[in-house]
């Protein structure tokens, strides 16, 4: 019974994980290239 309730709470679980590295992933992004573009277009103008 117990291997029966992982084997249905795995696919769930694989799908939290993929989404909060996507998510985590996109944080990163932001907050570490954006100010790189800010500054860029800063030293444009």
């Amino acid at each position: 019974m117990i291997a029966s309730i992982a084997v249905s709470i795995e696919p769930c679980a694989v799908a939290c994980l993929i989404f909060e590295v996507m998510f985590v992933e996109m944080l990163f992004t932001l907050f570490f290239f954006y100010p790189c573009f800010e500054m860029l277009s800063f030293i444009d103008t």
